[in-house]
């Protein structure tokens, strides 16, 4: 009636529920199992009279229920009540995987850079990404990689720190400490060609790029303003020049934002340059901060609960609502049309987590072991910086793929089959490892638990005729 399998330190049992764990160090469990197993076709040709035919009926619905009972004590995949589950029963911690070798595809995630040094604060458009690489082992330089050509050329390896590289179409753009203070440098991809985007006095740092236009933060006036630059039509314009700092902007066609905190904390504000107005977008209690923008969306990061928090605002429905309010902090959102990525620490160490706005599913993109950090999206594509090996890789995966292998690991696995081997609790192994639905194990025992039913009855019968 049941097959035990038996895969590195644990036993499945198939008949039961391919959610239950075993341990060779848990024998209660296998006791527990051999006796709903204990009676036997030759103790049921021994049955003599009804009394003991209704009592083994009893017996078998009494076994149906014990089995549902345990079938049910599995909480939902993803809930933090499950992760919870999955800790206790494998030692107080997620297994991870960190023993592939380099290069490495590992399942939907794939590595981009491990160069020598660390590799962080990456950016992607649409093939191409490009990140800060220390791998002389002395300063910073830019990087870029082609996911078509496969080829990685450095972009400006001059010395000095080049930091915060951002990418849009034809355009590179950082921040460059050649000339002694934060300057805005720029490298055109077709030409190979490198330019001076602002050497203005005091420091030009965190530039963000759309189109032509790039925006940045500047304490020329000993503050922090906003300013921009159109490489169309080469004019420097002032975005915000309030007496008080403003940070982080970002940019989507004629929308600015940026953090502000001329109110005595942090809040978001912005700018639209096609009506040359400037308001603000979010003035809650706590800081808000880090603001990204696609289109009429706006995301960041809120503390209002006292945590941080991920918020969203839509320009044309003028609504604001939450997009993740779990344990821990959310931080660095990131936006791309429907999807929403952000480096969440509900687990403790930062991971990266999605929201799609189209299905209202959030999802983990990668919880390795280590950090995952800075992420940064373009279409279905999230970039982020890892620290799983020890130093700071470049790491990246697809939204698309990873919802396509929950249905296929799901569509694979049969409906007694058990958790993978060696799954692991990370972007490449933690959908491996999602248990199947109990409802199929469920209605299979009802199944089997009829036919057993109408076997008993069918040898009582003949016993008692005979």
């Amino acid at each position: 009636m049941r097959e035990l399998l038996m895969h590195s330190s644990r036993f499945y049992d198939s008949a039961l529920n391919n959610e239950v764990f075993i341990y060779y160090s848990e024998p209660i469990k296998i006791t527990y199992i051999r006796l709903l197993y204990s009676i036997t076709v030759e103790e049921i040709m021994q049955l003599e009279n009804k009394k003991t035919f209704f009592i083994s009926i009893v017996f078998v619905l009494l076994m149906f229920a014990m089995v549902s009972v345990a079938a049910g004590q599995i909480p939902p995949q993803g809930s933090p009540e499950w992760y919870q589950y999955m800790q206790s029963q494998q030692g107080g911690a997620m297994q991870t995987n960190t023993a592939e070798p380099v290069p490495e595809d590992m399942g939907n995630a794939i590595l981009v850079c491990n160069a020598s040094g660390w590799q962080g604060g990456p950016a992607i458009w649409g093939d191409l990404i490009v990140w800060m690489d220390e791998r002389d082992g002395k300063y910073t330089d830019i990087y870029m990689y082609d996911l078509v050509t496969g080829k990685e050329v450095a972009v400006c390896s001059e010395l000095h720190r080049q930091n915060d590289p951002v990418i849009c179409g034809d355009y590179v753009v950082w921040a460059d400490s050649r000339n002694g203070n934060w300057d805005l440098y720029m490298y055109y991809i077709p030409r190979g060609v490198e330019a001076s985007v602002c050497m203005a006095t005091g420091s030009q740092e965190h530039p963000a790029i759309d189109g032509k236009r790039i925006v940045w933060q500047d304490s020329r006036n000993d503050n922090l303003d906003i300013y921009m630059y159109d490489l169309s039509t080469k004019e420097e314009t002032a975005i915000c020049t309030n007496p008080e700092y403003q940070t982080d902007p970002a940019i989507s066609g004629d929308i600015i934002v940026w953090t502000d905190v001329r109110n005595k904390n942090w809040d978001i504000y912005m700018y639209d340059t096609s009506r040359e107005r400037e308001r603000a977008i979010c003035m809650e209690s706590g800081d808000q901060a880090h603001p990204a923008i696609d289109g009429d969306r706006i995301v960041w990061q809120d503390r209002r609960n006292g945590g941080l928090d991920i918020y969203m605002y839509d320009l044309s429905t003028k609504e604001e609502r939450a997009i993740c309010m779990e344990s821990g902090d959310q931080e660095h959102p990131v936006i791309y049309g429907d999807h929403i990525a952000w480096l969440d620490r509900r687990h403790g160490n930062p991971d990266i987590y999605t929201y799609d706005l189209a299905t209202g599913e959030e999802m983990p993109l990668c919880t390795a072991s280590g950090s995952q950090e800075h992420p940064a999206i373009d279409g279905d594509n999230v970039v982020w910086q890892d620290d799983r090996r020890g130093n700071y890789d470049i790491y990246m995966s697809s939204i698309s793929d990873e919802k396509k292998a929950i249905v296929e690991d799901y569509a694979r696995m049969s409906p007694t089959e058990s958790f993978v081997e060696n799954a692991s609790h990370t972007a490449e192994g933690i959908l491996a490892s999602t248990p199947v639905s109990t409802l199929p194990i469920r209605s299979g025992l009802v199944v089997i638990l009829v036919l057993a039913f109408i076997v008993v009855a069918a040898l009582i019968q003949k016993k008692q005729r005979n």
